[in-house]
């Protein structure tokens, strides 16, 4: 079994909100890890 990321948020109904927090850590960890796989889930 390989090692993996796990990346979990309770979210938010704020547009804004999201776009300043969620989104940005999700695309940074997306971003670092791209070459480790592709088994990247939303």
């Amino acid at each position: 079994m390989g090692k993996g990321i796990v990346v979990a948020s309770y979210g938010t109904i704020h547009t804004e909100t999201l776009k300043k927090t969620i989104e940005i850590i999700e695309n940074n960890v997306k971003k670092k890890y791209e070459k480790v796989g592709k088994n990247i889930i939303n």
